[in-house]
């Protein structure tokens, strides 16, 4: 991007997927044990840096493609000297496939996806009937799957996803436009400003 400064810092906090230990544990990346909780498309760090401020007896994991991008939310959490979270560079289902054990994540947010809007793109949403199969295979019983947007054709469309997939339960009873306790994303704030309505939607790995 045009005007961006080049990145002159990196932080240990970042990792390149592909060279993490397969099968993956990520009490190993940490050092310590704990429930694990995993964000699609970290962003520039906003969330997982306050997310993992919050609930410290989490260890979180944000996920990224590009480097530079997981290198600057990695450095969010330095910077904040944050001990329980990590970026993991590499593509979602790589991760999943390096996964030690399904059923294994506490927690997965998916927000302000790519909404994809034209029909013949919709298996790349990240809220696509494969993919939601995919993050209930890895959520614990009880565990929660939490999808934030802008959109509400983005919304609308994951909510039927969503409520198609027989181990999760909906949480909310339907769509909240406000929460006030989740943490803000940078393109919240920005679509906040914009006046745009924010979808909320939690669901839960059912426990049977």
């Amino acid at each position: 991007m045009a005007g961006r400064r080049p990145l002159i810092r990196t932080s240990p906090l970042c990792l390149a997927l592909e060279e993490t230990p397969t099968p993956l544990d990520p009490s190993v990346l940490f050092g310590f044990p704990g429930p694990v909780a995993l964000e699609i498309g970290c962003g520039k760090g906003d969330f997982l840096r306050d997310w993992s401020i919050r609930n410290p007896g989490r260890l979180h994991l944000g996920l990224e493609l590009r480097m530079e991008r997981s290198q600057r939310s990695a450095l969010k959490c330095s910077d904040a000297a944050v001990r329980n979270a990590r970026v993991l560079c590499g593509s979602m289902e790589d991760f999943f496939k390096r996964l030690s054990t399904a059923a294994l994540l506490e927690a997965i947010h998916v927000n302000f996806p790519d909404p994809w809007p034209k029909k013949r793109h919709a298996r790349r949403r990240l809220v696509s009937a494969d993919r939601v199969a995919l993050y209930a295979r890895h959520l614990r019983p009880g565990g929660h799957f939490v999808f934030v947007t802008d959109s509400p054709d983005l919304a609308a469309w994951g909510r039927e996803v969503l409520l198609g997939e027989s181990r999760l339960t909906d949480v909310f009873g339907g769509i909240r436009h406000q929460w006030p306790c989740y943490p803000e994303s940078i393109h919240q704030r920005k679509f906040l400003a914009m006046g745009r309505c924010m979808q909320y939607q939690k669901f839960m790995r059912n426990r049977t």
